[in-house]
């Protein structure tokens, strides 16, 4: 409902007036006029503030709505890198390894560094020759078996020189051979010391011979490394 302004109510009133004092025809408000106290009605009033309804209702979250949960990050297995685990247990076998069979000048022999690599040297001498070859090599990351006991390969070997090659030296001729118990792919068992002699292949003492005597120890005095495959052991032997 739009109310007027007592001025403009008046003029309104003696335009109706005019039509009932006996006109042919009905009196017409002036638009105007009627517009004109519409909006200075309208601008008379004073503002209102903006009011905002209050929902008292709830509302149940809608199923795109997301929820924030903390973040809990996954724990992640550390894995141990194979070098540092080889050169841990390698550095405990630093040393010269020798093979021999106890009879005859012959032996085979390396010097372990603790990353597994080596070098070595064979000899056999035979009246006025000698078979000689120098080499080096790398053995695989130990797999463990038990407390006491790996498995290797053999996964490196050089021999320097051509097989066969005849040469002189010191007077002597020498010809560069294979070593015995070093192959390239060989598998071995390498035996801690301390390992109980009750678990070492029974046939250990004849390919050890002579420098471990198991008929008097209990266990290993010094570390050990078996290939069955090639019936041949290196032991620690620092001389």
């Amino acid at each position: 409902m739009v109310s007027l302004s007592k001025k403009h109510l008046g003029l309104l009133c003696s335009t109706i007036l005019v039509f009932s004092s006996g006109c042919s025809s009905p009196a017409r408000i002036p638009h105007e006029l009627l517009s004109s106290a519409i909006c200075s009605e309208e601008s008379s009033k004073p503002d209102r503030p903006l009011q905002i309804e209050e929902s008292t209702e709830y509302e149940e979250p809608s199923e795109d709505s997301t929820t924030t949960e903390e973040y809990e990050p996954e724990a992640q297995a550390i894995e141990e890198d194979p070098a540092e685990s080889a050169t841990a247990i390698y550095s405990q076998l630093v040393g010269h390894y020798i093979h021999t069979s106890g009879a005859g000048a012959w032996n085979a022999s390396f010097d372990l560094n603790p990353d597994g690599s080596f070098t070595g040297e064979f000899s056999d001498h035979d009246v006025d020759q000698m078979y000689y070859s120098s080499y080096s090599g790398k053995f695989s990351a130990p797999v463990q078996v038990d407390s006491n006991t790996y498995r290797v390969t053999l996964d490196e070997f050089n021999i320097d020189g051509t097989i066969g090659e005849q040469y002189t030296k010191d007077s002597m001729l020498c010809t560069t051979t294979t070593p015995p118990g070093l192959e390239k792919g060989a598998s071995y068992t390498l035996y801690m010391a301390g390992t109980p002699v009750t678990a070492l292949p029974s046939d250990f003492e004849a390919l050890t011979y002579p420098l471990v005597n198991i008929r008097t120890n209990s266990t290993l005095p010094d570390p050990v490394f078996v290939s069955e495959e090639l019936q041949r052991s290196f032991v620690q032997y620092d001389y």
